[in-house]
């Protein structure tokens, strides 16, 4: 390669034709790694499962509604009877609450609270009147 000096100014020609110099591999030439070989990446879709989601709309109808209210007054009523074995007064409270139900089960909780209050009732009372009638026996034969 032959270099100008600054000075002197070389001149374009379009006609000419210029080729960048090719470089030519060595031979011979022993690498000392192996080459590095690079996979293309492959991409896979994977298919999961897709779900729909499914809207449920339930309309209750009448007698669906009265069938729960029926359903709700039935175990109001018969936990109300069963609570008046340890407290009386909540029969009445049973009674009065389900005396009129549309559901027959819950009238018949109200008609047999009624009947145990009424039960109790007499056996207090009838207990109440032994004593008395012990007590004051035992106290007029003391005197």
């Amino acid at each position: 390669m032959e270099y100008q000096p600054l000075n002197q100014q070389t001149k374009y020609d379009p006609n000419q034709v210029y080729q960048q110099p090719q470089q030519v591999p060595p031979q011979n030439v022993v690498y000392s790694q192996q080459p590095i070989y690079t996979q293309e990446q492959q991409y896979y879709a994977s298919t999961q499962p897709i779900y729909q989601q499914s809207h449920v709309v339930t309309t209750t109808t009448q007698g669906d509604v009265d069938y729960l209210e029926k359903q709700k007054q039935d175990q109001t009523s018969m936990m109300l009877f069963i609570i008046g074995f340890f407290v009386g007064i909540v029969w009445i409270v049973n009674f009065i609450l389900h005396r009129n139900s549309p559901s027959e089960s819950a009238r018949k909780f109200a008609k047999a609270s009624i009947i145990c209050f009424a039960l109790s009732f007499v056996f207090a009372a009838v207990a109440v009147g032994i004593y008395l009638i012990v007590f004051f026996s035992i106290f007029q034969s003391a005197y």
